[in-house]
């Protein structure tokens, strides 16, 4: 095992919803070690934070740039965990500051921040990985995998849904729990569908590789807060000729987390449900219904040793998603130090970079304006 990676985190202090997530799930396999963050513009949460994880207290500051001042001859990646709407003058300091960027999803928020992103990039010619979680379940890879190897026949239809209750469960009091307020703010694209029509989109790509070409979508607000949209569905083709439809949002009574991912092909489907993650669900053609689990015979991916911390039976989670994708970039990270020109290692194919989070914005920019005009429009074509 090599030595572990230094990482320094901007944003995600111990008061975010993600930045703890974070923390334990690059500790996790001991692939990186955090030694230096501003983690909040809140100075004693800030404090907190480097105190709790363990960051002396040199190396907690007060703003990003002088953290990459210091820090950038120190480190070997930075991860930018702050709300999507500061990162792309974040993400450009970084890697103008020549080190590799881990960025939590959504990358960017406009496809303009993409197209600075990606110029930025060619310019200084540095690494830059974006945290699409859910890719990181064992199940999900193994679905892959298997759509990989024709087990479905031609792929024609896959239906994802992403939908939560947060802007209509009440609590103890009779009122809706306010959000962040980052989360009331709608811009090019609705906050709803970058917070989880980026995973929908993504997930999609991830597994079956084909590209948007045409999208029309409907956009509702059912919630508590009307300022903002809380529900989508989306529509679209692929020019790999699958149809997808997609729906997500936080007015969906009843549900904590629906991730689900179905895949209907010629010779078969298959269905997995987040919360039941560890089960992959398929049904043949001559209508044979099977539950295969990372223990089962005949896994391509799920039952390799990376994916088994613990032995079959004991589920791995969300966390576990996490440092599976820690994982994968450490290695990443660790061949392009050695200017490698290896090929082919598994962690190559879990890796999401600016083109796959340009293509993502893209499609849900595209969606946006198809729901107001209420016509399918062509994805490829830039506004």
């Amino acid at each position: 095992m090599n030595a572990a990676l230094k990482i320094g985190f901007i944003g995600g202090s111990v008061k975010s919803a993600i930045g703890p997530v974070h923390s334990i799930a690059t500790r996790l396999d001991n692939r990186f070690e955090l030694v230096a963050g501003c983690f909040s513009r809140d100075a004693a949460v800030n404090a907190k934070t480097g105190r709790e994880w363990g960051v002396s207290d040199s190396r907690v500051y007060s703003d990003f740039l002088s953290m990459l001042h210091e820090e950038h001859k120190k480190l070997d990646a930075v991860a930018v965990l702050t709300p999507v709407f500061s990162h792309a003058p974040i993400i450009c300091a970084v890697l103008e500051h020549g080190l590799p960027v881990i960025s939590e999803k959504p990358l960017v928020s406009t496809s303009a921040e993409v197209d600075l992103i990606r110029s930025t990039l060619l310019r200084r010619s540095h690494s830059l990985f974006v945290t699409f979680n859910y890719t990181g379940y064992p199940m999900i890879r193994e679905l892959r995998a298997r759509i990989a190897r024709g087990d479905f026949g031609d792929v024609h239809s896959i239906r994802l849904t992403m939908q939560q209750e947060s802007y209509v469960r009440r609590r103890e009091d009779g009122q809706t729990a306010r959000p962040q307020a980052w989360r009331l703010e709608d811009r090019e694209i609705p906050t709803v569908s970058l917070d989880l029509g980026m995973h929908v989109v993504h997930l999609q790509q991830f597994l079956t590789g084909g590209k948007p070409t045409r999208v029309t979508s409907r956009m509702n607000s059912f919630g508590a807060f009307p300022e903002v949209i809380d529900d989508v569905d989306v529509m679209y083709y692929t020019d790999s000729g699958s149809y997808v439809h997609g729906w997500w949002g936080k007015s969906a009574l009843g549900y904590a987390n629906g991730l689900s991912v179905e895949v209907f092909g010629s010779a078969g489907s298959a269905r997995w449900v987040q919360m039941d993650p560890e089960y992959l669900s398929l049904r043949s053609t001559d209508g044979k219904d099977s539950r295969v689990h990372r223990g089962s015979l005949g896994c391509l991916v799920a039952s390799h040793d990376r994916y088994n911390r613990f032995k079959a039976g004991h589920p791995g989670g969300f966390i576990e998603a996490f440092a599976n994708m820690y994982a994968d970039i450490a290695e990443m990270l660790a061949i392009n130090s050695l200017e490698s020109d290896e090929h082919g290692t598994e962690s190559q194919r879990y890796v999401f970079d600016v083109e796959n989070s340009a293509t993502v914005t893209d499609l849900l920019s595209k969606a946006t304006a198809a729901a107001r005009s209420q016509t399918w429009l062509d994805v490829t074509d830039r506004e």
